[in-house]
């Protein structure tokens, strides 16, 4: 029976908070050198006496003081060394936040940590701290971060690594992952990724970006009971997730290359929605009269063999064939975003689970445009109550794809805005609709993307002469405000038509020419900076 892991640094919580050093010794040796208590806001800065600072001591920041990091700012733990000889580690640095400590989003790399790994603590959030870090690094600690009850951790963009552990979140605790790395030394006995005794958050619900452990013994171990993990990608662990609790939660969660196994869980009964897990064992029940409760998730055993369970214990609902997802698994980067399968022949993995909104029920081409170097696709949709829409993409050459998720608006339409294609590529799209049983692509459409366009340019004045109005057609670099203005050979504005934001793509507005005197005008289309010109004559 395998065992959650023990270290002598994680199995005292209450025991490290006692143990705080509190002498009251505040400053630094050198101005890049720090120790002590920060007991005022401060700014570590990158110009002066930046960017390369030092802890060399036990470095805690009081409640209610903040500890700015600018970006591209160094904080490197001095190795195996505590000039304090404090805290639960005489001997190694440790960084404790009862206040916050924060690196705002920007440019430039900023990094807390040192490269060789657990040559310091890492960093201790108390109850009533926060851990506010963006896209910067943490590294060489023997614990990345832990988060105590009442702690919380906002985490986006972030690389953890060379570490033991790279995060533990205690009850009680807040933590909200956004595009989190976590990468471990190997798959070891006693290295974790991430221990939960509490639900991981992603921190962005709008634009979710996953997380991802790498590297570890165990990817994601749950150790409380009622526990959520939510969009996170476990790869070339020892065990990808392992549940060590009751009523364990994973939704849109990816294990692939696991050595052992996908997901692992004793004694208890665990969840998987909306998700993929693969492995010599993709799921592993110890022993086996674990209930496994498996909703809208692909499983796939050893040797690209179609064996979901390996003959565990399951609950009643479990993984089906996937028609999109053909042997030999291939784990796709939309895989990772957007999980999706079938189970019983329904739509799965669109939204926060089964109780979420219900699959549309057919969908039709309204119309689509491929310019301004984007596709464009509108479908309307059969919709009861609360719907949405699973969008597929593919190549010419290649096969369906979850491209995202869509709802309809509150009039049945389905917009879809794709900038991520190549100008002269042709793409096909459809939605995803459950018929008789099974899934299949309605309102398929293809769409060759054009060239994004460089500049304003005027590319027809339709009918030349006129004697009513004229049909005035451009190309629009933009979406900004334009408007369409008639000058005559000296110079005089005579008319103007205000266009508003009409978007980026082939524009064509109507321009009277009732009540002009017969001859020869400028027709010019304005738009920000820019203006394009030609000649329009008018007759009687």
């Amino acid at each position: 029976m395998h065992r959650r892991p023990s270290m002598s640094l994680l199995s005292a919580p209450l025991l490290f908070w006692a143990a705080l050093a509190s002498a009251e010794v505040t400053g630094s040796p050198a101005p890049n050198q720090l120790y002590g208590h920060i007991t005022s806001n401060r700014t570590l800065t990158f110009a002066s006496p930046g960017p390369n600072y030092e802890i060399i001591g036990d470095l805690t920041i009081d409640p209610g003081v903040t500890l700015t990091v600018e970006r591209g700012v160094l904080l490197t733990p001095t190795p195996y060394s505590d000039f304090l000889a404090s805290g639960t580690d005489r001997g190694r640095v440790e960084l404790n936040v009862f206040g916050t400590l924060l690196i705002s989003a920007g440019p430039g790399a900023s990094r807390i940590g040192f490269g060789t790994p657990a040559t310091w603590v890492g960093v201790n959030v108390a109850s009533g701290g926060v851990l506010s870090l963006s896209n910067s690094e943490l590294l060489g600690a023997v614990v990345g971060a832990r988060i105590a009850t009442g702690g919380t951790a906002n985490l986006s963009q972030v690389l953890i690594y060379a570490v033991r552990q790279g995060l533990e979140i205690s009850t009680g605790a807040t933590a909200r992952l956004a595009g989190t790395s976590l990468v471990g030394p190997g798959i070891g006995q006693g290295t974790v990724g991430i221990v939960a005794y509490a639900p991981i958050f992603n921190a962005d619900s709008l634009s979710p970006s996953p997380n991802r452990v790498e590297g570890f013994h165990i990817g994601v171990q749950v150790v409380a009971p009622n526990v959520t993990v939510v969009r996170t990608i476990s790869s070339h662990c020892g065990y990808g997730f392992v549940s060590d609790a009751d009523a364990s939660v994973f939704s849109y969660c990816t294990a692939y290359e696991s050595e052992y196994a996908g997901i692992r869980t004793q004694n208890h009964f665990t969840r998987l929605y909306n998700s993929i897990v693969s492995g010599g064992t993709p799921i592993e029940n110890t022993p086996q009269s674990s209930s496994m409760y498996c909703n809208y998730t692909v499983a796939w055993g050893a040797n690209g063999a179609f064996d979901p369970f390996a003959g565990s214990a399951t609950g009643a609902q479990c993984a089906s064939y996937d028609p999109f997802l053909n042997p030999p698994l291939t784990l796709h980067p939309a895989s990772f975003f957007t999980n999706y399968s079938v189970s019983g022949g329904q739509i799965g993995a669109y939204g926060p689970g089964p109780v979420g909104p219900t699959p549309i029920l057919a969908a039709s081409v309204v119309d689509a445009v491929g310019s301004g170097g984007f596709a464009r696709i509108r479908w309307f949709s059969e919709s009861r109550g609360s719907s949405k829409a699973g969008i597929f993409r593919r190549t010419e050459d290649g096969d369906w794809q979850p491209l995202t998720v869509l709802y309809p608006d509150g009039q049945g339409y389905v917009t879809l805005e794709d900038r991520d294609v190549e100008p002269g590529a042709r793409y096909g799209y459809g939605v995803g609709v459950q018929r008789d049983s099974r899934v299949g692509i309605e309102g398929e459409v293809w769409v060759t993307v054009e060239a994004p366009i460089s500049g304003l340019s005027l590319t027809a004045i339709e009918p030349n002469p006129a004697t009513t109005s004229w049909g005035v057609a451009f190309m629009s670099p933009e979406a900004a405000d334009s408007r369409v203005e008639v000058v005559d050979l000296g110079g005089r504005l005579v008319r103007s038509v205000g266009l508003g934001s009409l978007g980026v793509g082939r524009q064509t507005v109507s321009v009277s020419a009732q009540g002009l005197s017969p001859g020869v005008y400028w027709i010019r289309v304005t738009q920000g900076g820019r203006s394009a010109l030609a000649k329009a004559v008018k007759t009687n």
